[in-house]
């Protein structure tokens, strides 16, 4: 029984470090390949993440990259864009456009934010935006946006790159309908490492673990997650002065990580309960800031976040 016992734990643990190694190793060759392909030009418009998913290997770049597909919100980018100082972005026509939005620049070939702009910061939305000089990608998420929509135009470097403004006449779908409910043996394997984590560690105090499975989510935004088992599910308890001061989010992962249940967070009495999920996997919620002062701390002071199960 113990050399059972053994022999299965060794399994598990090459099982991990197999699937981290060849995440690591797969992530660095679409990276190359990425930058092989793309920044020996430079791209001048906005595109929609829908779009640049729909591209040729778009979906195992994000799947490398930024796995946890954001289903509730509009994103656009404009990019890779060589920058030396600065870039000018008027926004002030964003704010009245949706609910929510952030703009953040990523640095590349590493893909991490440098900086951030939102209507929870500080400053002008029609100010220069100063970055360090380097290749970026300037990404625009909406949250609830209304239609017609007009995403704003970019000069930067006073007029070296011109991005011009792109109109949106009708609602936009926000992920390519192809990947919800997808299932593949790759990208189960590359994304193991971190289902197991979930099912059998500590996940959520450990930050390495939270930089794993949102390598590049939103800094503004507050994000809850872990395992959920099949048929199980999500409860949700808020107080007043956090629901309505906060726009909430879950989406249901499988173990590929792709999409299989999704839905903005309505409280009734201050009581959300997700339907039980149909595999097992991992949840994910998004709390999205609506003023100033909502933080991690404040989070869970006035939020209660527990799991049932409906097995059986």
């Amino acid at each position: 029984m113990n050399d059972q016992r053994r022999a299965g734990s060794w399994r598990q643990k090459t099982a991990f470090w197999a699937s981290f190694a060849l995440q690591r190793f797969f992530r660095s060759y679409f990276r190359l390949l990425f930058g092989l392909l793309k920044f020996h030009k430079t791209s001048v418009c906005w595109k929609l993440f829908n779009e640049r998913a729909n591209q040729f290997l778009g979906i195992p770049y994000i799947m490398l990259n930024a796995p946890r597909w954001n289903t509730h919100a509009l994103i656009a980018s404009a990019g890779p864009l060589h920058i030396a100082d600065h870039a000018m972005i008027d926004l002030s026509g964003i704010q009245a456009a949706c609910k929510s939005w952030t703009l953040a620049f990523y640095k590349q070939p590493a893909n991490k934010c440098h900086k951030v702009v939102s209507p929870l910061a500080e400053g002008s939305w029609t100010e220069p935006f100063y970055v360090s000089k380097g290749d970026y990608v300037i990404v625009l998420r909406l949250y609830e946006e209304k239609y017609p929509l007009e995403l704003p135009g970019i000069v930067v470097d006073e007029g070296r790159i011109h991005i011009s403004k792109r109109v949106l006449t009708a609602r936009q779908e926000y992920i390519p309908e192809k990947i919800l409910h997808k299932r593949g043996a790759f990208y189960d394997l590359i994304h193991h490492y971190l289902f197991y984590a979930f099912k059998h560690g500590s996940h959520a105090a450990d930050h390495r673990i939270r930089n794993e499975y949102l390598p590049v989510g939103n800094p503004e935004t507050i994000f809850r997650f872990g395992y959920l088992p099949q048929y199980g599910g999500i409860r949700v308890q808020a107080a007043d002065n956090i629901s309505g001061s906060t726009l909430m989010y879950i989406t249901f992962f499988n173990k590929s990580s792709f999409p299989v249940f999704s839905q903005k967070i309505a409280m009734l009495n201050n009581v959300y309960r997700s339907p039980p999920a149909t595999t097992e996997g991992t949840y994910l919620i998004r709390i999205v800031p609506l003023h100033r002062g909502v933080s991690d701390s404040s989070v869970d002071r006035y939020l209660s976040i527990t799991s049932f199960n409906e097995s059986s």
